[in-house]
């Protein structure tokens, strides 16, 4: 997605100006598959530029309900994991999909304790701040050593 839109923000909002509190894309992203929605947002610049919002049915055809959110720097590189509660998304560009899962999948141990932390009396009930590329390197790191050594 970086190499076709420059950043995970533009691939998701395109070329033109970024607007606080607009859904982008406008009427959120959908996937046939899972029954899973997902929008992009920002609220005023700062650190974070923006999160992605994502959202599931607890079955199929039932109500969706706010899963997870992920802050973005305004690189589009992954900040932080939250959850709201809330109940807070066109059909998804299927880059934007594999992306999507591939990622969920890899914080899938903090995502859990994320959701089991989650306390119901707060907006943002739990939040932890993620390093992205630490976190590459440390898994790359430990596969090279499983895999017999490191090479530089």
């Amino acid at each position: 997605m970086n190499e076709r839109h420059g950043s995970l923000v533009r691939a998701c909002t395109g070329d033109g100006l970024v607007l606080a509190e607009r859904h982008y894309p406008e009427d959120d992203w959908r996937d046939p598959l899972s029954g899973g929605q997902a929008f992009y947002h920002c609220h005023k610049p700062g650190e974070e530029h923006g999160h992605l919002h994502l959202f599931m049915p607890a079955e199929p055809g039932a109500e969706l309900t706010h899963l997870l959110g992920i802050g973005l720097d305004p690189r589009g590189l992954p900040l932080s994991l939250f959850t709201v509660n809330r109940q807070a998304a066109s059909d998804a560009d299927p880059r934007f999909n594999a992306w999507l899962e591939q990622f969920l999948r890899f914080y899938a141990p903090v995502i859990e304790t994320l959701l089991l932390e989650r306390n119901w009396d707060l907006e943002i009930p739990s939040q932890v701040a993620i390093d992205w590329g630490a976190d590459l390197d440390k898994v790359q790191q430990q596969w090279r050593e499983e895999r017999g050594g490191t090479r530089g």
